[in-house]
């Protein structure tokens, strides 16, 4: 209640927290004879005091029926393990007289994986067949509401996580919480990531946000935001393609090339003077590249803009 405003975390929230803090016993990862470990309460603690300055480390948000996915894109400088869970409080879901039943009884089924430079890391699953063997990483979980994926020693680089909803969303809509650690910091706050500074510009510290280093019209934090290269002037986020009938027989469509960890937002004006921008297009993903008005537009004019912002943000 000192740190949020909204008071009260979620169920999910805290039961995520404890597993993601928590010091591992016994085999790597969670196994039949201790759980997810043994309870720190102080890491917890420090996670969420740490998370009033990085938003992105604890998140609390929906998948629905018509926005099944989610995505989260982070640097990691190599330095530091990354550690993402996730938990959700699942539905109800339908009872059963049979003993020792194995089948999935999930109602919302949910997936966490995480994409890096040495490819996609998924989370701890345990087998039932061989209680005292090590959890496994090599697919989908599609057994338990809590997910965690560990990477001990990641490769410096840019990593992406996906939360997908693997199935009908029961009641439209399934509240999830989001656990992040090992993400690289933003020394000084500028709005780039250190990791990000450092690989164009040899330093954490290096990029100043509003200057035009390859003077292609975008600034540093538009093009860290747009995820496109500030170094050179060939990369640069922009509607790359549209089509725009005279007749108004067919639908207006715009076309950009969309960069993972992205979202976007099209807008529309039927006069740039005295019309303010409509938002036509609401957060549409990554993978996304076009937009299509099917709407018939009475203005002989006609203005369309894209914007882009992290995921993260949200």
């Amino acid at each position: 209640k000192e740190l949020f405003s909204g008071g009260a975390m979620r169920a999910s929230t805290l039961k995520g927290l404890i597993i993601h803090t928590a010091d591992d016993l016994g085999r790597p990862g969670p196994d039949y004879s201790n759980g997810w470990g043994l309870m720190n309460t102080l890491a917890a603690a420090e996670l969420l005091k740490n998370s009033v300055a990085n938003p992105s480390m604890l998140t609390e948000t929906t998948v629905t029926t018509s926005q099944k996915s989610d995505t989260y894109t982070f640097f990691n400088m190599g330095n530091e393990s990354i550690r993402v869970t996730l938990c959700w409080t699942d539905p109800p879901g339908t009872s059963t007289t049979e003993n020792d039943s194995r089948d999935p009884v999930l109602v919302n089924d949910l997936d966490l994986k995480v994409v890096g430079p040495d490819g996609t890391a998924w989370p701890y699953s345990l087998s039932y067949d061989d209680p005292s063997a090590d959890a496994t990483t090599t697919g989908k979980n599609n057994i338990d509401n809590v997910e965690q994926v560990y990477i001990a020693t990641p490769t410096a680089g840019e990593y992406t996580i996906t939360v997908k909803s693997d199935g009908v969303v029961d009641g439209n809509e399934q509240w999830y919480s989001l656990l992040i650690s090992g993400q690289e910091s933003d020394s000084d706050n500028d709005g780039m990531s250190d990791y990000w500074e450092s690989l164009y510009f040899s330093s954490p510290t290096g990029a100043i946000a509003s200057a035009d280093s390859d003077g292609d019209g975008a600034d540093n934090l538009t093009e860290y935001i747009s995820g496109y290269d500030p170094t050179d002037s060939n990369e640069v986020f922009k509607v790359v393609d549209f089509t725009a009938p005279l007749d108004g027989t067919s639908s207006f469509i715009l076309v950009w090339n969309p960069v993972v960890g992205r979202l976007y937002n099209v807008l529309w004006s039927d006069n740039l003077v005295y019309t303010p921008f409509e938002l036509i297009g609401t957060n549409l993903p990554y993978t996304q590249n076009c937009y299509t008005d099917i709407l018939e537009r009475a203005s002989l004019e006609n203005f369309y803009r894209v914007d882009v912002h992290l995921d993260l943000e949200e």
